[in-house]
This record gives structure tokens, sequence and C-alpha cells, in this order.
């Protein structure tokens, strides 16, 4: 989605996760995620480049992850990372705990073996074993280009699948 589309929608409205589009290459913050800091941003405080943040949306926890980071040429690998991968399972937890339907968003799909592999978040397993010991009300990705995709994650949650260019392209937006 451009930077000028995204203008017109307001941040409370859209919520952005960085993927490896995001992180090809390592670059200072200024020129590149701050540009996007509104929609990136949890609901408390400012976009600070930690992540999951949360945005609480009614009933519903929208829980983002970030799996960008660069890598090597003809790769597109997204990573969460431990420290992330933690912070995540807390996260969960706490939601749980006030009753909320928790939904991750992620760029890359969190199914091992559902994407080739130079296009895989490397540790989509951990990450469903967070999934399997906290739970969570469904997933949000956009990595998968083509329809087959599969219908459940690694932990058994359902998986809420926007193939964005296929979809922007039938109607003009994603979801």
């Amino acid at each position: 989605m451009s930077s000028r589309r995204c203008s017109t929608i307001s941040p409370q409205r859209l919520t952005v996760v960085p993927g490896n589009h995001d992180a090809y290459v390592a670059a200072p913050f200024l020129e590149t995620f701050a540009k996007w800091a509104p929609y990136l941003a949890a609901d408390e405080g400012a976009f600070t480049g930690l992540y999951p943040n949360l945005r609480v949306r009614g009933p519903a926890a929208l829980i983002g992850l970030s799996s960008a980071r660069p890598s090597a040429p003809f790769m597109a690998v997204g990573s969460l990372g431990r420290a992330q991968l933690k912070r995540l399972e807390e996260l969960l937890a706490q939601t749980g705990r006030r009753g909320l339907l928790r939904i991750v968003l992620l760029h890359h799909p969190p199914v091992a073996g559902s994407i080739i592999w130079r296009k895989r978040l490397t540790d989509a397993d951990p990450l469903a074993r967070v999934l399997a010991r906290q739970g969570a009300g469904g997933f949000r990705f956009s990595a998968l280009r083509r329809r087959r995709i599969p219908d459940r994650t690694g932990s058994g949650l359902p998986a809420i699948i926007c193939t964005v260019s296929r979809e922007r392209k039938a109607n003009g937006r994603c979801g």
C-alpha cells in the first residue's frame, strides 16, 4: 500500500506491520520506519520500533509482529527473534486475561513449509509453540501470492489471509 494512499486513512483505522520488503538493507530509522510511525505505533505511546505492539479495537486485540530484517540477495526471509517471541507470549497472556479476541498480525506466513524456503519465516516453529501455549483468535498475514494457502496455522489457529496483490487488483482493497 502506498504512503500516499495510507495518508488518506486514519492511523486509528489502519495498522501496518513490517516485513522483508521494509528491510531489504539496513537503513536509518528516520529514512524508513519513522515515515510510517503513526501506522506502526501501539495504542500506548509513540512508535519505538519494539515489537510486538498492541492496538485494542473494541473486543479485539490486534497484536502486530515485525518479521522485517535484511537478507541476502534473492532471499525474502523474515524472522521474529527470541526477544520478540518472549514479549509476544507475555502480551498474549495479558490480553487473554482481559478476555480480548487476540489477532496476530504478521507479514510472513506463520506455517513452516507453506511458502518457498527463501521467503519463509525462519522461526515459524518457535512461534507455533508460543501460540500453542497461549492461544489466539487468529492470524492475518499477507506474504502469499497464490491460492495454495494453508487454512490453519501450525498452532491449529484459524488463519485470515490477505493476498495483497491479488485482492487489490480485484477490489482495490485488502480485506
